[in-house]
């Protein structure tokens, strides 16, 4: 067989090894202690005079990797900041799931006082199956999108019983996070979001779900620009074992002091981090 002695990039560019180099260096926080082992940066080095074709793809790596080093010092700064979050499992995933569609648009308060209104009225997903659908959409009427929510919660547990014979999820344990995810997806009104709480807070299969707070973050952060996919973004950035944690802290961060009105940027964690302090919001936000 012969050694292969080229980086494949894609099936239009390869770099020969020759002229690769890797430089590993570790970020360090204060007294020059390691903030964490995910803190390592890579910079990939080659001569571009051998490999024209690569200026593109290069930039792109390079900001990749640029943006992953600033987040991860981020997701420190956080940790230090407002403690660190072990995982736990906040419920089974059809309730979780149940629960995230109730939160669409809507606030935790209301969410939560729709899912309390619906278990007292209806305390089995039977009973919600056989309801009528406008009193059931009358009990969550405190969530907003009541009527829409109603339709789509009976015909996501019926399809759910009709194809597992239960009114379970636990099937999702069985699979990957990428085929629980695609499970998921299937169904209307499940989209990134709503599947990424139910694989992250309830299968501890880490997907980062982006809500309004941390979109607004992100952007502001330059993270996300126009027209990415903000869950695919993050999802390539955020290293497994802080997508839970990174989720909770950027939420407080966005209601504490990114605020949607007037971010508070001079009490902020991580203003140094930060473009808006400098280059104030931009003209979207």
């Amino acid at each position: 067989m012969q050694e292969d002695t080229s980086l494949r990039i894609n099936d239009d560019l390869s770099i020969p090894l020759s002229e690769l180099r890797f430089q590993f260096s570790r970020s360090s926080g204060p007294g020059g202690q390691h903030v964490n082992r995910s803190a390592t940066r890579v910079e990939l080095v080659f001569d571009a005079a051998h490999c024209p074709d690569s200026t593109l793809w290069l930039c792109s790596f390079t900001t990749t990797m640029r943006d992953q080093e600033r987040l991860l010092r981020i997701a420190a700064r956080f940790e230090e900041f407002y403690g660190p979050i072990p995982w736990k499992s906040h419920g089974e995933p059809l309730d979780i799931l149940i629960l995230t569609i109730l939160s669409q648009n809507t606030n935790d308060t209301n969410r939560d006082r729709a899912y309390e209104s619906l278990n007292e009225k209806f305390p089995s997903y039977e009973a919600i199956v056989k309801a009528d659908v406008k009193k059931l959409a009358e009990a969550i009427k405190v969530g907003g999108l009541h009527r829409q929510k109603a339709r789509r919660i009976q015909k996501i547990l019926r399809a759910i019983k009709a194809k597992h014979g239960s009114y379970s999820l636990d099937h999702l344990k069985k699979l990957s996070r990428e085929e629980a995810l695609k499970d998921l997806l299937k169904h209307e009104g499940v989209g990134k979001k709503t599947a990424g709480i139910v694989l992250t807070f309830s299968l501890n299969k880490p997907y980062f779900p982006v809500d309004t707070h941390i979109h607004r973050i992100t952007r502001r952060l330059r993270l996300v620009k126009n027209r990415q996919d903000p869950h695919d973004v993050m999802n390539r950035l955020v290293p497994d074992h802080l997508k839970y944690q990174l989720h909770l802290h950027l939420i407080r961060h966005g209601r504490e002091t990114c605020k949607a009105r007037k971010p508070l940027c001079d009490g902020c964690v991580i203003r140094d981090l930060c473009p808006v302090p400098e280059k104030g919001l931009a003209r979207d936000d």
